[in-house]
């Protein structure tokens, strides 16, 4: 019985014990289930349960389940996996929250202008309960609350379109430089379309912003074309090269034209190019601004060297004034002081040149008078008509050194000028010179014999001086030829056909007069200019350099009177002493002049 009984109880123990476990693992499941279930369970929701699944006091069972410290971790790792899902859910919640805001806010903002207030809340709300009248008074609250204040967000928006039309339109005023129909710009098509009662209301606005924004880029476009204008104008006319160029004739004009137009079309006018005919119109007020400075220094200069040039012919006529007082007063040392006071007189009346000095002192020599003024007067009176023509009186010194100085350095004038001026003078000298022709021809028919030879005598003068003129003319016109920056004013060119046609003219006419004077003396004699030069008295000193030389005394002609006599064996007479002196003094006079203009005389 006993080991029955015992067997019993074995038994008993043996059933208790599977019981057990299979209930362990039954609520181990319950547990593992509870823990899907509940995600976010926290340490008490673990305990809690287990006590009410297994009781708080069977420790047999609760030995299959965690301990306290792992349901607590178990626990605290549910409320932060909460936490962040619910953060999650509510950033979600959020953004879809401001999604259908933003639907809502931009539904009204296209429909604002088209809808009263009224109108637009009903739509909304319509929209956002989807026909659900339980949602309708939620939904028309939400609505109200996104519309918000009705008229301001009207005026907002009104004033937001007004901005971007204006922006657009401006944009296409500055893209065109301001040359665009401001009449196309209130077409509402032309900038994206506005309903036409915004642009009714704004109309009056946007034509003032954009008259202004016009006339803004004009006002600066004219600001960059006057800058330009005047950086071109001021580059142009301080160069004096180019404004040398411009005075130098229709080439010159031309080149530096094409230069001022490529300037003024580089120039930056705000991106509005500026017509060709402005450019043109533009390029011609420069080259005169240029003319006009040009020839104020052409002027401005010529009146310097002019004066210059007065001083110096001035200082000349005096320097050959004492020369000839010298060698007159040599020559005429032997006389008495009746003849010495008549050549007294010549000095102070007349300035002489060596030859017409020489002729003095032959003729008060060789003739008888009474009286100095009788003897200077009979000199006078025995000289041709074109030799009286060649005194100078000392009264005229200032005058004709004034003359010979305007010569030299001419006021400005236009080529057109200078050739109808010329053509003029041919015509009064052609005329003149015809007369003189005949005048003299007809002392050749006067019953006075001394009549006869001064008519010869004068038609020869009356020849060398048209062949000497020939010379002058063709010196002065291919002067004006080569220094066209000096004279010329205006644009047309001074060319060389234009000069060899005056110079042909002019030869042309005197050739005629000359022609007519060897027809009246026949035979003819020998060319005047051939005589001259065949006898010329520079010849004597075209060996010597007179350059940066003092001007020339009586010691000078002495000395090379002494070379050139020193091999003459025969007695010179005193006429013949006077006249190879005078010839050397006049050679040593030309030599220096052409050896040293723009110089004042000097003595030693």
């Amino acid at each position: 019985m006993g080991i029955f009984t015992g067997a019993g109880i074995a038994d008993g123990m043996l059933q208790w014990g599977d019981r057990n476990e299979r209930r362990r693992g039954e609520v181990a499941k319950l547990f593992e289930t509870y823990k899907q279930n509940n995600p976010y369970a926290s340490a008490s929701d673990y305990n809690q349960y287990l006590e009410q699944v297994v009781g708080p006091k069977d420790f047999f069972i609760r030995g299959s389940l965690p301990a306290q410290d792992i349901i607590n971790k178990m626990g605290a790792d549910n409320q932060e996996k909460k936490r962040r899902d619910d953060y999650g859910k509510n950033l979600d919640y959020a953004a879809k929250n401001m999604a259908v805001n933003n639907q809502i806010q931009q539904y009204v903002d296209d429909q604002i202008l088209n809808m009263s207030d009224s109108e637009l809340q009903n739509s909304l709300t319509n929209m956002l309960s989807n026909g659900n009248s339980e949602l309708e008074s939620q939904s028309r609250e939400t609505a109200i609350k996104g519309i918000g204040n009705y008229q301001q967000r009207k005026d907002r928006k009104l004033k937001e379109m007004y901005e971007a039309q204006l922006k657009k339109g401006i944009d296409i005023l500055n893209s065109s430089n301001g040359a665009i129909d401001i009449s196309d710009l209130m077409n509402g098509n032309e900038l994206g379309g506005l309903p036409n009662s915004f642009l009714e209301g704004y109309k009056d606005q946007l034509q003032t912003a954009y008259t202004n924004e016009q006339n803004r880029l004009s006002e600066n476009q004219e600001k960059k074309r006057t800058a330009g204008f005047f950086g071109v104008r001021n580059k142009f006319e301080t160069d004096e090269m180019l404004r040398s160029q411009v005075a130098s004739g229709s080439k010159g004009y031309n080149s530096v034209k094409e230069s001022i137009i490529q300037q003024l079309t580089a120039v930056d006018t705000g991106g509005k190019k500026m017509p060709p005919a402005e450019i043109d119109k533009m390029a011609e007020s420069i080259l005169k601004d240029m003319q006009i400075r040009q020839d104020y220094t052409v002027n401005k200069y010529n009146i310097n060297a002019r004066n210059k040039a007065l001083e110096n012919i001035t200082a000349g006529f005096e320097a050959k004034s004492d020369l000839i007082k010298e060698m007159l007063q040599a020559s005429t040392g032997d006389l008495d002081e009746l003849k010495q006071g008549a050549a007294r007189l010549a000095l102070i009346d007349i300035d002489m040149t060596p030859q017409q000095a020489s002729s003095l002192a032959e003729f008060i020599r060789n003739n008888s008078f009474k009286t100095p003024q009788q003897g200077y007067k009979l000199w006078k009176d025995s000289l041709t008509d074109s030799q009286k023509s060649q005194l100078n009186k000392v009264s005229n010194r200032f005058a004709l050194a004034q003359q010979q100085a305007n010569s030299m350095y001419p006021d400005s004038e236009t080529v057109n000028d200078l050739v109808q001026g010329f053509e003029a003078d041919m015509q009064v000298d052609g005329a003149q010179n015809q007369s003189l022709i005949e005048k003299f021809k007809g002392q050749l028919f006067s019953e006075f014999e001394t009549e006869n030879a001064n008519g010869v005598n004068n038609l020869k003068g009356l020849k060398s001086a048209l062949e000497r003129s020939q010379i002058a003319v063709k010196n002065q016109i291919m002067y004006k030829l080569e220094n066209p920056s000096k004279w010329i004013k205006g644009s047309d060119a001074f060319t060389e056909q234009k000069a060899m046609e005056l110079i042909a003219s002019h030869n042309d006419q005197a050739q005629q007069l000359i022609d007519s004077i060897d027809a009246i003396l026949r035979p003819p004699f020998k060319n005047a200019t051939q005589q001259q030069d065949a006898n010329d008295p520079t010849t004597i000193t075209k060996s010597i350099s007179l350059k940066g030389q003092p001007y020339p005394t009586k010691a000078d002609v002495d000395r090379i009177f002494a070379a050139q006599t020193a091999d003459i064996t025969k007695k010179l007479t005193s006429q013949e002493i006077f006249r190879m002196k005078s010839e050397i003094a006049d050679g040593l006079v030309k030599a220096w002049n052409a050896a040293n203009r723009n110089t004042n005389p000097r003595k030693q």
